[in-house]
């Protein structure tokens, strides 16, 4: 089953400054999803999706994905596939 936030019954109950915040932190949580069955937590923000799987797996889906480090990247792993 597939969860999906709704706060929108929760802002009909904030009024004041409080507001603003809310309304953000619910634009937040509206990228937000967990997918029971696939054991799989995901976050979007606009064509880019990150996909953190239970069994330790990440999946990065982009249009475009850029790394950068002050000092250095360090892969580490049984097999790097590279193209």
């Amino acid at each position: 089953m597939t969860q999906q936030f709704d706060g929108n019954a929760i802002l009909k109950s904030v009024t004041g400054d409080q507001m603003d915040m809310l309304q953000k932190l619910v634009a937040l949580l509206d990228r937000i999803n967990w997918d029971e069955r696939r054991q799989r937590l995901s976050i979007r923000n606009g064509d880019a999706v990150i996909h953190l799987l239970a069994d330790g797996t990440i999946r990065l889906e982009g249009k475009r994905i850029v790394q950068q480090a002050n000092r250095d990247i360090a892969l580490s792993a049984a097999w790097i596939d590279l193209n």
